[in-house]
């Protein structure tokens, strides 16, 4: 089954340049439609909502992000969003991540993380259409627990108490817990520790951010307790590229 796309950039020979990049079909994905002009893309998806909107950040008529919130309120709330933009910029990346950005790319894109994103988007669209068991190396016939975990993954940096999600997913507060314990061998709160930890040293790769931004990007509002629990997890400092590279 191919999951659907439309693609957007307010220059055409750099749109054209995203849909050669993309090897869609490997990975199962088709591109429905492609435009320079936002307001197009808002009239198709109105008609013609498709699985994954491919969006220049940075557009004359229209943000991508401002994009993001028109087809949430008027389309489809569940369209997943990756973000291309030619600008490295904290304040960009940290908007993308607040609006539940699928991904954030830069450009040019190289076919090797054109690649990497279609894989991830495609585990991400089969578990939640329950055509995988999990995308976290779990075996698991409980989709309400599969979809409990891919929240956690979009909504690491909120704030994410077990006895909340509990009640958002329909689950008895000590049975989410034993299901952590029999999936994973850890508790909840390490399991959001191990995702923040993760995204935190992806993050540090990026030379505009800081230590203190990374920090709150992942969900630490005192970068103290940010730098404890990295040092815990990793064995050594946030910002120690060196070993951040290995």
């Amino acid at each position: 089954m191919l999951n659907t796309v439309l693609v957007i950039d307010d220059e055409r020979w750099i749109l054209k340049g995203i849909i050669k990049t993309f090897d869609w079909a490997r990975y199962g994905f088709a591109v429905l439609y492609s435009t320079t002009n936002a307001a197009d893309a808002l009239q198709f998806l109105s008609k013609r909502p498709v699985d994954v909107v491919f969006s220049d950040i940075k557009m004359p008529e229209m943000t991508g992000l401002e994009l993001i919130g028109k087809i949430r309120e008027t389309c489809r709330p569940d369209t997943l969003f990756v973000m291309i933009t030619g600008y490295d910029d904290y304040l960009y990346m940290r908007e993308a991540i607040r609006n539940h950005v699928f991904d954030y790319c830069l450009k040019p894109i190289i076919r090797e993380n054109a690649d990497e994103v279609l894989k991830r988007l495609r585990e991400h669209i089969d578990l939640y259409s329950g055509r995988l068991s999990s995308g976290l190396e779990i075996q698991t016939d409980n989709h309400q627990f599969s979809m409990l975990i891919e929240y956690i993954r979009v909504h690491y940096a909120e704030e994410l108490l077990l006895k909340d999600l509990a009640e958002r997913f329909f689950f008895h507060h000590n049975y989410l817990c034993h299901l952590f314990k029999k999936h994973f061998s850890m508790t909840y709160s390490q399991y959001l520790t191990g995702i923040r930890m993760n995204k935190a040293q992806e993050l540090l790769r990026h030379d505009h951010l800081s230590k203190y931004e990374v920090a709150a990007l992942v969900g630490y509002r005192q970068y103290a307790y940010f730098r404890q629990k990295y040092m815990a997890y990793w064995g050594y400092v946030p910002g120690n590229r060196c070993k951040d590279n290995q």
